[in-house]
C-alpha cells in the first residue's frame, strides 16, 4: 500500500475536523495515511520582521526531522498549477508521499530546496485550515481518477 504524510504546520480547527476525517476516511483504502501537526507559535500573528527567519528555523527543524527519503510535495504560492488529471498522474507516479503545508510566514529555504515539487493550488489565497481540505479532497479526487472511479466533475 502506498503511504501518504500530510505534515501541516498549526492545529486544524474544531469547525473543519469532520471534512477532515471524511477525506482521511475516504483515503484510507487506498493509502497508509498519516497527518503530523507541527506545533504553530501563539505568537505568530504579533512577530516582528527580524524574528521571522528564527521562527522560520525553528519550524525547520521540526518538519526536517520528519523527511527521509520520501517525493516531498510543498504548497507553495510559486509552484505548478496544474489540472486534477495531471495531479492524479502525479499521485499514481509516487509511492511514498509527503505533502507539506507551512506556516503563516511560508517555510524556510531548506525546505523549500528538499520539496522535490512545489504546487499551487490556485491563485487564490486559502487559510492553511481550507487548504488542507482543499488538498485532501484533491488527493482523494485523484485517487478516484486513477481507479476510473465516478465522482463529481
Amino acid at each position: 500500500m502506498k503511504k501518504l504524510t500530510l505534515l501541516v504546520v498549526g492545529k486544524q480547527k474544531a469547525e473543519f475536523i469532520s471534512a477532515q476525517k471524511e477525506y482521511l476516511k475516504r483515503l484510507s483504502p487506498f493509502y497508509n495515511l498519516n497527518l503530523i501537526e507541527i506545533e504553530q507559535s501563539s505568537e505568530v500573528n504579533k512577530m516582528k520582521e527580524e524574528d521571522i527567519l528564527i521562527y522560520k528555523e525553528n519550524e525547520e527543524k521540526r518538519i526536517m526531522k520528519y523527511l527521509n527519503n520520501e517525493y516531498v510535495i510543498l504548497l507553495d504560492l510559486k509552484g505548478q498549477e496544474i489540472d486534477s488529471y495531471e495531479f492524479a498522474n502525479l499521485l499514481d507516479s509516487k509511492t511514498d508521499l509527503v505533502f507539506i503545508i507551512g506556516g503563516a510566514y511560508g517555510v524556510s529555504e531548506n525546505i523549500f530546496k528538499r520539496a522535490n515539487y512545489k504546487l499551487k493550488l490556485s491563485d487564490l489565497t486559502f487559510t492553511h485550515l481550507i487548504a488542507r481540505i482543499i488538498l485532501l479532497e484533491q488527493i482523494y479526487r485523484g485517487v478516484k481518477i486513477n481507479n476510473n472511479a465516478n465522482y463529481h466533475k
